[in-house]
C-alpha cells in the first residue's frame, strides 16, 4: 500500500516532471513524485539532443508544412515522416496542426515559445550553477549552418524579431563559423553560411534530471518509482487523489507532467490535450580515444538535426516520425543520423565505428499548435504540465516556475495565457 501523504503529487519523471517536483520541494510543500518507469528519465529525457536553445522555438508546423509532410511518404529521408498507415488516428490533430502553420499562428508560437524557453534557460544556469549539478553543462553556444542563402536569410528575419526580446546571435561566414568550430572546415564548400547563437547550452539531460531529484529529495520531496496511476480521483468538483496498483495517495493538487501519457490521465475529467506522440533519435559515440573533438554543437538546417558534444561523447539527433506510440528501432532512420554525421564532420565519421554507436529513440509531446500545456485543466487542484515538443529540456525549468507560481496564487514571471490548457 501506498503510505506516503502529500498535499501536492507530480506525475512524470521526465525532465519536466522533476523539474516540477524540485520547484514545489524548493517552496516546501513536500510533494511526493510518481513515475511508472523503474528509474527516472528513462523514457524522452534519457538520450535526447542534450541542447537548451531558446534560439529554436518554431514550432515544427511552419508555413507550407502540408506540401512537406505529404511528400514525406514517399521519402524514407525526410526530417519530419509521416506513415502512410498512421493517417487515420492523426486525422483530428493533424487538422488542428496544419490550422495553427499559418504565418500569424506561427510567429504567435514563436514568440511564446522564445520567452519561456528564454526564461527557463537562465533557471537552469543559475541551478546548475548553485548546486554544482554535474550535468556537462557547458554555455558554448550552437552554430546553425545553411545551404542555401535563402534558408539563412530566413532565419536571419526570424533571429532579428526575437533579438528585440533578448536573443542573441551572429551571422557567420562559412570560414567564421570554421573559426568557431574547426572541424567544420572539411565541408567548407558545402556552407552558404552559418549563425551563431551566443546563448545556447549543452548538457546531458538525464543526468541534469537525476542530479536535479537528488536535490528536491533533501529539499523534502519524496519519489516512488515504478508507480503506474490508473486514475486520478475527483469528487465534488475537486481533486481527492490518485489510485495506483499499490493503493490510494491522498492529494488536493495533481499536476500531470507525464509526456505522451498525459491525455488519457486527464481525459475523463473533460480535459482535451491535443497531443501527438514525435518519434526521435539519436545515436552516441565516445569520443575518448579521438586526437580531435569537435567543441561546439551544430545543428543542419538542411536536414533538422543537430550534432552535439556531451562531455566525451558526440550524440547526434533529430528527425521526427509520426508513427503513434511505437518505439521500435527503424534502421533507415538511425542510417539518416549516420548520414548526418558524415555530412557534417566527413574526416571523423570516416575514422569512427558505426558498431561503436549506440542508437536510441524517444517519443517527444507534440502539441498541435506548437505549445506546451502548463496551469490548472478543469476540477480544482488538476494541473498540466506537457506537450514540450523538442524543448524539453529547454523549458523544463521555467514551465516547472510558471506552475509553483501559479499553484502558489502567485503572478508569473511569463504571461501563462499562451500555454493554458483550456485554448
Amino acid at each position: 500500500m501506498v503510505d506516503c501523504k502529500s498535499s501536492v503529487i507530480v506525475i512524470g519523471g521526465g525532465v519536466v516532471g522533476v523539474s516540477t517536483f524540485y520547484q514545489l520541494s524548493r517552496l516546501g510543500l513536500s510533494p511526493v513524485l510518481l513515475d511508472a518507469s523503474h528509474d527516472l528519465a528513462a523514457g524522452t529525457s534519457f538520450a535526447n539532443g542534450g541542447l537548451l536553445t531558446p534560439s529554436m522555438p518554431e514550432p515544427w508546423n511552419g508555413p507550407g508544412v502540408g506540401g512537406h509532410l505529404f511528400s514525406s511518404l514517399f521519402d524514407a529521408k525526410s526530417p519530419m515522416k509521416v506513415r502512410l498507415w498512421s493517417l487515420p488516428s492523426m486525422v483530428p490533430w493533424g487538422l488542428r496542426f496544419l490550422k495553427h502553420s499559418s504565418r500569424r499562428r506561427h510567429q504567435y508560437a514563436v514568440v511564446a515559445n522564445f520567452k519561456l524557453a528564454h526564461r527557463s534557460a537562465c533557471i537552469t544556469h543559475d541551478v546548475v550553477r548553485e548546486h554544482g549539478m554535474g550535468c556537462d553543462m557547458r554555455a558554448s553556444g550552437t552554430i546553425k549552418t545553411f545551404s542555401s542563402t535563402n534558408a539563412m536569410h530566413a532565419a536571419l528575419q526570424n533571429a532579428e524579431a526575437l533579438n528585440k526580446l533578448g536573443l542573441e546571435y551572429e551571422p557567420l561566414s562559412a570560414q567564421g563559423a570554421i573559426g568557431l568550430e574547426p572541424e567544420l572546415a572539411a565541408i567548407q564548400g558545402r556552407v552558404s553560411g552559418a549563425i551563431y547563437y551566443k546563448e545556447d547550452s549543452v548538457g546531458d539531460a538525464r543526468k541534469f534530471t537525476h542530479a536535479l531529484s537528488d536535490i528536491a529529495v533533501r529539499f523534502g520531496g519524496t519519489i516512488q518509482k515504478a508507480t503506474r496511476v490508473n486514475n486520478i480521483e475527483v469528487r465534488q468538483g475537486a481533486v481527492v487523489g490518485v489510485a495506483t496498483a499499490e493503493g490510494f495517495l491522498e492529494a488536493t493538487d495533481v499536476i500531470v507532467a507525464a509526456g505522451n501519457a498525459s491525455p488519457s490521465l486527464v481525459r475523463p475529467h473533460g480535459v482535451r490535450i491535443h497531443m501527438k506522440p514525435a518519434k526521435g533519435y539519436s545515436i552516441t559515440l565516445s569520443m575518448k580515444n579521438w586526437t580531435s573533438r569537435p567543441k561546439i554543437p551544430v545543428i543542419d538546417d538542411e536536414m533538422h538535426a543537430a550534432v552535439t558534444p556531451i562531455g566525451d561523447r558526440l550524440r547526434i539527433a533529430g528527425t521526427a516520425e509520426f508513427v503513434g506510440n511505437n518505439l521500435k528501432l527503424d534502421t533507415r532512420r538511425v542510417e539518416n543520423l549516420h548520414g548526418v554525421f558524415a555530412n557534417v564532420y566527413p574526416r571523423l565519421a570516416s575514422q569512427s565505428d558505426r558498431a561503436d554507436s549506440l542508437a536510441w529513440t524517444g517519443l517527444r509531446p507534440m502539441s498541435a499548435d506548437g505549445l506546451p500545456y502548463v496551469g490548472p485543466a478543469g476540477p480544482r487542484g488538476l494541473w498540466v504540465n506537457t506537450g514540450h515538443g523538442h524543448l524539453g529540456w529547454t523549458m523544463a525549468m521555467g514551465s516547472a516556475e510558471m506552475m509553483a507560481s501559479m499553484l502558489m496564487g502567485e503572478t508569473p514571471e511569463v504571461n501563462p495565457a499562451p500555454y493554458r490548457v483550456a485554448r
